[in-house]
């Protein structure tokens, strides 16, 4: 399915979806960078810039399992490439709902995994890696960093590190300020009427 090419301060992204991302990452005052390098046939959609960077995969995806649908292709095509976080977004920042939840989820966020060893006396001594964990898969909360100053909204995973990304804060769990879904909810709203589809001319 091909996107609607879409200008938005200058660039012209793919698709009105990723233009829309584009003016909600400016809305949570992040840097980031559009088709930031070539992948194994693969071409990144957002490069967020920080002490912890995240690429990002924005994919037409309403639903956790559909989002879970492309983590396959998304580590296939940066494999041996990317060493750090991704997030894979889909058509809101509220794909995930989960009232039980302290903070909103907006995606999927995978977090980079160490290279793991098996045991065995030769394999183990050549110091040779036999199996690899790319990223460990959970939702992505997002949070006000209180160590950003002034607090920043971050992102961090659901049950691994409690790193913020991209500012790369940690302390425990006790950077992790309450960011108002409301908060989300009117800038993602802005984002949308910011780059709203007007026809063509």
């Amino acid at each position: 399915m091909r996107g609607i090419p879409t200008m938005h301060n200058g660039i012209k992204y793919r698709s009105l979806l990723e233009a829309k991302w584009a003016s909600f990452f400016t809305r949570m005052e992040w840097q980031f960078e559009y088709e930031p390098f070539e992948g194994n046939g693969y071409i990144p959609d957002f490069l967020i810039h920080g002490d912890n960077p995240v690429l990002v995969e924005v994919k037409p995806a309403a639903t956790r399992r559909e989002l879970l649908g492309h983590t396959e292709k998304v580590e296939r095509g940066l494999r041996d490439i990317w060493n750090s976080d991704l997030l894979i977004v889909g058509v809101s920042p509220f794909v995930l709902p989960d009232a039980q939840r302290y903070m909103p989820v907006i995606g999927l966020l995978g977090e980079a995994a160490e290279r793991h060893y098996r045991v065995n006396c030769d394999e183990f001594n050549s110091g040779e890696p036999l199996v690899e964990r790319a990223w460990d898969w959970g939702s992505a909360e997002m949070f006000a960093c209180t160590m950003c100053c002034p607090s920043a909204p971050s992102l961090s995973h659901e049950f691994m590190s409690f790193t913020g990304r991209p500012c790369g804060h940690y302390d425990g769990d006790h950077h992790k300020g309450a960011l108002l879904l409301t908060r989300i909810e009117q800038e993602w709203k802005r984002a949308c009427n910011e780059v709203q589809w007007r026809g063509a001319a």
